[in-house]
């Protein structure tokens, strides 16, 4: 998604870009603090200091430039320097710059960073990734009222700022927390979930603070739908650094974020292999920070060869994925599923208009929730007349992966494969297809073309009946995405203002019109 999303046909988008940018530029002045944090000392200016070592960066540099993810993934964000140099890419300014130069010698220490890491180096990296954080909220926070004042984007941005400062307020006890560590020398505090220096350079550096909502097994860590002020967000860290000719793999926590014990004792119990699959995935599904070698960039954006292995390797899945059905065994019933899904909406909308009160999350839900359930009600009534129960008998023997996602997809030599079947079902095997085809779709506008092309890629391999056909698109006319936000909403008792929710569920109502388009495309 962009801010330059659904801007009316005819518009200039240059000056329009130009004129964000100029917006941009005003937010970041006014958020420079009068002090720097570290050190206390009043500063007129501030260094550009780096979220990522230039260390890390420039072995991975292409005539000193390297990619920012978001256009690596072909996300035009359209307001950042996304294909920089070395010497400004990632750079936020919120310290002095003699901070800069001494706090972090450490860690940005070439000699030290192949060595297993002491608590003082953990330190400066936390601190680093908090600062990081602090700097892009303090923007944001400044940048609100200018968007408002220009572009009239927000219904309450008081109540958007406040959220944004108890963000900053979070961040900057972080930032000091770590600090201590690292000024007084102590020791003991940090626990590593995996280190490892591999014999060769990737082609990725990265450095982050995430918050991570599920361990590896799917069980729930942080609450990150639970507003309440007294809630405290726990954070782990991870970070690449790529070297000349090999590269560092790091994710670690305080001790005191008690919530990633059990994940530590997951990935003690598994294979280097899955641990760093499993970091990759953190990498891509939770961080922003993550800056390529432009070598790759063509490969990343126009290969589609990723999404046709992807596809075909699914199919050949799905055709050995065939067993006899016993009583007891796993299943889904998709018609039985989608009714209490509306039920649940039904529910909540009921509940959001009548509330006096709304905060942002729930004005926008009440604004919104009437077309997405009109359409989960349309969408089982067409089920019920397709002959749904029939069509499950006829695949009574169709057994799913249950978790199509990028994330449990792995690449080789040899091609494509998927991993991790703890969720392994009997159900029509549509549901695997339109799950993975609805997150790429949704990331493309719902591009009724793309899907055609994925479905032909499927098909190559496993063609898809008739009846099949008709059951996936069925499938992709559900809310899926729509009802998930309402059923965390539902889920945490009504009570919490969404981080980061307020914004996806602007952007699951801006999909609106391309998903309804495209269902009258897909044919």
């Amino acid at each position: 998604m962009s801010l330059f999303d659904n801007i009316p046909e005819g518009t200039d988008i240059i000056e329009v870009r130009k004129k964000v940018n100029k917006m941009l530029s005003e937010a970041r002045k006014k958020a420079k603090p009068p002090k720097c944090i570290l050190c206390g000392k009043e500063q007129s200016s501030f260094c550009n200091s780096h979220s990522v070592p230039q260390m890390c960066l420039r072995p991975i540099a292409d005539r000193g430039k390297v990619l920012h993810a978001s256009l690596a993934m072909g996300f035009d964000i359209g307001v950042v320097d996304l294909d920089g140099g070395v010497n400004k890419s990632g750079t936020f300014n919120y310290i002095c710059r003699e901070c800069d130069a001494k706090f972090f010698q450490d860690y940005e220490n070439p000699d030290n960073i192949i060595h297993p890491p002491t608590d003082k180096f953990l330190a400066e990296i936390a601190v680093k990734n908090m600062l990081l954080q602090l700097s892009k909220r303090a923007n944001e926070q400044e940048l609100i009222p200018v968007l408002q004042r220009e572009l009239g984007m927000y219904e309450n941005p008081d109540d958007l700022s406040k959220i944004k400062t108890l963000d900053q307020k979070e961040y900057e006890e972080e930032v000091l927390f770590h600090q201590d560590i690292a000024k007084n020398n102590k020791v003991g505090g940090y626990q590593i979930l995996f280190w490892k220096v591999l014999p060769y350079k990737v082609p990725i550096a990265t450095q982050s603070a995430i918050v991570l909502p599920y361990d590896m097994e799917g069980n729930i860590l942080n609450e990150i739908y639970n507003f309440d002020e007294s809630v405290r967000m726990q954070y782990m860290h991870i970070a690449v650094f790529p070297l000349e000719d090999e590269s560092v793999v790091l994710a670690f926590y305080h001790k005191r974020d008690k919530l990633y014990r059990q994940l530590r004792h997951q990935i003690n119990s598994s294979s280097q292999e899955k641990v760093l699959q499993y970091i990759n995935y953190l990498i891509f599904e939770h961080t922003e920070n993550v800056y390529f070698s432009k070598k790759i960039e063509e490969e990343i954006k126009n290969n589609k060869m990723i999404e046709k292995l992807s596809l075909e390797a699914m199919a050949q899945l799905h055709t050995v994925m065939q067993m006899e059905r016993e009583d007891g065994m796993p299943g889904t019933n998709l018609l039985e599923e989608c009714r209490k899904h509306n039920r649940e909406l039904r529910k909540t909308r009921k509940f959001v208009q009548k509330k006096k009160m709304k905060n942002p999350f729930e004005e926008l839900l009440a604004a919104s929730i009437t077309p997405f359930l009109e359409a989960g009600e349309m969408m089982v009534r067409e089920l019920e007349n397709s002959g749904y129960e029939h069509f499950r008998e006829e695949h009574s023997q169709a057994v799913c992966h249950g978790d199509c996602n990028q994330h449990n997809i792995i690449f080789s030599r040899e091609g494509a494969g998927f991993m991790n079947f703890e969720h392994w079902h009997y159900e029509p095997q549509t549901e695997d297809l339109c799950l993975f085809m609805r997150k790429i779709l949704e990331k493309n506008n719902w591009d009724p073309a793309l899907g055609r092309q994925m479905v032909e890629q499927y098909s190559r391999k496993r063609p898809l009946s008739d009846g099949e056909f008709r059951n996936l698109k069925l499938r992709l006319s559900y809310p899926w995405r729509y009802w998930k936000l309402v059923n965390y909403y539902a889920a945490n008792q009504k009570v919490w203002i969404s981080r980061k929710n307020i914004e996806k569920i602007e952007q699951a109502t801006a999909l609106w019109k391309p998903w309804q388009y495209f269902l009258r495309s897909f044919s």
